[in-house]
């Protein structure tokens, strides 16, 4: 009897262990994503101000940054929007922002754009929440690995493109059909961005461009002629603000490769159903 009882002791143990370690692991590379997406988001907006003083009518961005940034993984490049007063952000208060804003290929490999809000940014996971997720044992061979590849991607940053939005002209539909796609003007955004190297905040190249929508059809479905035309504004909404962001990167994606490049193509075009 009290050998079964130390075997169970020692396997509660190692059980509690196992869990605490790879409940820390995951924990450490959240915490170390977090503090470089705050020193980005501290870089960005302490050069917002120049940045929003770049002459719109000089060099585009592709033109003046063609060249100097080497092609790497995909999250060599992310991007920064600054923040913009609240009387200048465009549609509702509940619509998508475009502003406060890291934008990024996604790290579960899909090569999709992905936008987390820094204004203000997500709370990470306490210790019990990390405990919990950590507690079967099965899981934690896959746990640790994706843990290391976080890590490693997060190490993968060399360049930052930090945005400013200017002239903002949300999407809207022209024709509006129950069931059907909607006929739309694609709106209307400049920007003016300025990449630097990370973590130095050493200026690369500037320039400034378009936001361009490329997206020739959404659709809309419902009950209703109005419940059409609602999910049609908001995933025009959606649409809009995803390219608007885009835009920018586009115009750097090599910097990233083929993984960038066809996550800022999806984002400008993507197709709807």
């Amino acid at each position: 009897m009290k050998k079964a009882l130390l075997v169970l002791l020692g396997l509660a143990a190692a059980w509690g262990g196992g869990t605490a370690y790879v409940a820390a692991r995951v924990m450490r590379t959240d915490e170390e994503r977090a503090r470089q997406n705050a020193a980005v988001v501290e870089l960005g907006e302490k050069q917002a101000a120049e940045v929003r003083g770049i002459d719109s009518a000089g060099a585009s961005l592709k033109d003046a940054c063609a060249g100097k940034l080497p092609p790497g993984p995909a999250r060599s490049l992310i991007e920064y929007v600054v923040r913009l007063p609240a009387d200048e952000r465009p549609g509702s208060t509940d619509a998508p922002r475009l502003d406060g804003l890291l934008c990024e290929v996604t790290d579960n490999g899909s090569d999709y754009l992905e936008h987390e809000p820094m204004d203000p940014p997500q709370p990470l996971l306490g210790w019990g929440a990390q405990l919990a997720r950590a507690a079967s044992p099965d899981d934690w061979a896959r746990r640790l690995d994706e843990a290391a590849e976080f890590a490693g991607r997060t190490a993968q940053l060399r360049f930052v493109a930090i945005t400013a939005f200017s002239e903002l002209t949300p999407a809207r539909s022209r024709v509006d059909l129950l069931g059907q796609g909607g006929v739309f003007d694609p709106g209307h955004s400049r920007y003016r961005t300025r990449v630097v190297a990370f973590p130095s905040g050493q200026t690369v190249c500037e320039g400034s461009g378009e936001g361009r929508l490329q997206q020739k059809e959404v659709i809309g479905h419902g009950g209703s002629a109005e419940d059409a035309r609602s999910q049609l504004e908001r995933k025009l909404g959606q649409a809009w603000v995803a390219a608007t962001v885009a835009s920018p990167l586009d115009d750097l994606c090599e910097a990233g490769g083929k993984s960038l490049c066809f996550a800022t193509d999806l984002a400008l075009d993507a197709p709807d159903w």
